[in-house]
């Protein structure tokens, strides 16, 4: 599943962008990748279904640093993998620093960046 994301200022801090939505989990293992020109300025939290927003490094059994994009149109992002993830919906947050924006290649670009999910399960189809 794809998810193109915009920051938005946050409702209890104007110099804080914010980024929220829930992941439906039901694989035998989650794989979450962030892509983002300003990848460097996010913050991750996420939560299991019955659980706490955490870190998203601390719940993750590995993670990979790599670019995305083609002909020389490429930026930064990170991989998650999850092994034996809790099913339901886990929530995701992504946060950065209003002066982020500024980093962006053009300043009132739409999208921030892309949030890939993959449900690995027992079953091919």
């Amino acid at each position: 599943t794809t998810f193109d994301f915009t920051l938005a200022p946050s409702s209890n801090d104007e110099d804080v962008l914010v980024y929220s939505t829930l992941l439906p989990v039901d694989g035998d293992e989650m794989v979450v990748s962030v892509f983002s020109p300003i990848e460097s300025e996010l913050k991750i939290v996420i939560s299991p279904p019955a659980g706490d927003l955490r870190e998203i490094a601390s719940f993750s059994a590995s993670s990979v640093v790599d670019e995305f994009g083609i002909d020389g149109a490429t930026f930064l992002g990170t991989t998650y993998t999850f092994a034996k993830p809790e099913a339901g919906l886990w929530k995701i947050v992504i946060t950065a620093p209003a002066s982020s924006l500024d980093l962006l290649p053009v300043r009132d670009q739409k999208v921030h960046g892309v949030l890939l999910l993959g449900n690995l399960g027992k079953y091919a189809v």
